[in-house]
């Protein structure tokens, strides 16, 4: 009987075997594979995110993650499509179909094969039961009941029609801002840097719109993110930094440029890559009516100081738990109603 106590115990068993895979020598092929395969995946940043689901699969976690829940209906074929912006990041739905009990039809990206294939390869060696729960498809979905669909906001509207018959997660693109007070110390503005720069920026996760006091110094941003300064020798982030700077600089816009990430005063929160958006404010109300008009289009608030459902600690925007679900969509109850 492959039940939720046995899931759990294999999952975790998986995590504990992650943990000694990440040393062996035989990963640093697994990471550059996965780095020719999409360039942004750079071995760096595809351990760290490995790194990352080894807690989150110990025993503990899961049963923390999972408590409550009852999963008492017969499996359903739920389909997975999975955005590759960065690595692993349709490892959670993923993970949460499994340990619902539901067969899992998975639709990787193709930036993301690499890494996905190996997660899902320990694990079913770790336990041969879910070789019989995981299937991979390449072209059309047939015979779903269920899907959780990750995409742009144009691909969603492909995703609300063509799964219009079934239960579905449909996500959208999000991005993610950070509220300043201008008591924030060194230290919190270097975890800031984090939160801008891990995976190169290209996460639904990652801040890239800052809202600042009107009188803030933003050469204190400057000082605490140098230590990323490196993410320009990548030639596709160095790419898009130069082209949306030569951009700016041909408008004529009011730009700050430190030689890797350009800074631009503006209330549009779509940032394009290598740039951080500005806003001054005067109070927080003003804050509070920009972020009412964004609120189906934020991911995570950076802040120490203000409060709100979606406000996380700097440094914490790349380390999300089990529970900090997408879209704040609870994946777990959606697998329990289907």
């Amino acid at each position: 009987m492959f039940d939720i106590e046995s899931r759990i115990l294999s999952l975790s068993a998986w995590g504990k075997t992650l943990r000694m895979e990440l040393e062996k020598p035989e990963m640093e092929e697994i990471l550059q594979s996965a780095e020719r395969k999409n360039r942004w995946f750079i071995p760096k940043f595809s351990r760290r995110a490995l790194d990352s689901w080894v807690p989150l699969l110990e025993e503990n976690a899961l049963r923390t993650w999972v408590q409550g829940c009852e999963f008492h209906q017969p499996s359903r074929r739920v389909g997975v499509i999975a955005a590759g912006n960065i690595p692993l990041v349709g490892f959670h739905d993923v993970l949460s179909v499994l340990i619902a009990g539901h067969n899992l039809v998975l639709k990787p990206s193709s930036d993301d094969e690499v890494l996905m294939r190996f997660m899902l390869d320990g694990l079913m060696r770790t336990d041969s039961r879910f070789a019989d729960r995981i299937e991979w498809v390449t072209g059309k979905f047939e015979g779903l009941d269920a899907v959780i669909a990750t995409g742009s906001n144009n691909t969603a509207r492909y995703f609300d029609y063509y799964f219009r018959n079934i239960p579905s997660i449909i996500r959208k693109n999000r991005k993610s801002i950070a509220v300043l007070s201008g008591r924030e110390s060194e230290a919190e503005l270097e975890r800031l840097g984090d939160d801008i720069f891990t995976y190169f920026g290209l996460g639904c996760r990652n801040v890239s719109f800052l809202f600042v006091p009107r009188d803030f110094d933003l050469d204190r941003v400057f000082k605490a993110i140098y230590p990323y300064h490196w993410v320009v020798e990548h030639s596709k982030y160095a790419n898009n930094y130069d082209y949306h700077r030569a951009i700016f600089m041909m408008n004529s816009d009011e730009i700050l440029e430190n030689g890797f990430v350009v800074v631009r005063e503006s209330l549009d929160l779509s940032c394009p890559l290598g740039t951080l958006y500005v806003h001054r404010y005067n109070d927080l109300a003003e804050v509070n009516t920009q972020i009412e008009k964004w609120s189906d289009q934020i991911q995570v608030i950076a802040s120490n100081s203000y409060s709100h459902p979606r406000t996380i600690d700097f440094g914490a925007a790349q380390n999300p738990e089990l529970t900090d679900y997408a879209d704040g969509v609870d994946v777990l109850e959606f697998l329990k109603q289907i």
